[in-house]
């Protein structure tokens, strides 16, 4: 789980404020601050109402920080995004574009002239997505010729195994691996 700067900054706070309370604690069952003293200090929160309020906003804060802390780990991941199939008698049918996305990247990578691949599936609608590819060939790779025979056979791919129309397939070159034993010295 990802904890956001934020929550760390909420969570450090408080674990600060516990600690100088358990630290004041210690000190006073120790017998090192006296306790009239700080008896004394607390009769002088009621001397007037800016310091109540104070006093209260400050209070107000941390318990605002415990409860934030408290559910911090509390977050749902969302749900996996799904696209409708078909409807049956039996129910409906629904395809998650995790699995779109994994049987495109499957395919693609069967394919010897790719050195690495990074994908995303978009929901277009309800029966369709469209597939964005950012590949990294291998050297000497006729790339335009490779990238349009990827787009139409990850298409038909996706298609024929998950039943999802697919609306589009965008190939983006991101980098073509050099072969050190042909670089020119």
């Amino acid at each position: 789980m990802k904890i956001k700067m934020f929550d760390r900054v909420l969570a450090a706070i408080l674990a600060l404020v516990v600690i100088a309370a358990g630290v004041l604690g210690v000190l006073i069952a120790l017998d090192i601050i006296a306790a009239p003293y700080i008896g004394g200090m607390l009769d002088n929160l009621h001397a007037t109402w800016q310091i109540q309020a104070i006093v209260i906003f400050c209070i107000a804060i941390i318990l605002a920080i415990a409860i934030k802390v408290l559910f911090m780990g509390e977050r749902k991941e969302p749900p996996a995004k799904d696209i409708m199939l078909k409807t049956t008698e039996n129910g409906s049918i629904r395809i998650s574009l995790f699995t779109i996305d994994s049987l495109a990247q499957k395919h693609v990578r069967s394919i010897s002239y790719v050195r690495d691949l990074r994908s995303q599936i978009i929901s277009y609608n309800d029966n369709s997505v469209r597939a964005k590819l950012w590949i990294s060939f291998m050297p000497e790779t006729n790339i335009p010729e490779i990238s349009e025979q990827l787009q139409q056979s990850v298409k038909e791919y996706v298609q024929k195994y998950s039943g999802i129309f697919v609306q589009e397939v965008s190939v983006f070159i991101d980098d073509t691996s050099i072969n050190l034993n042909t670089r020119a010295n």
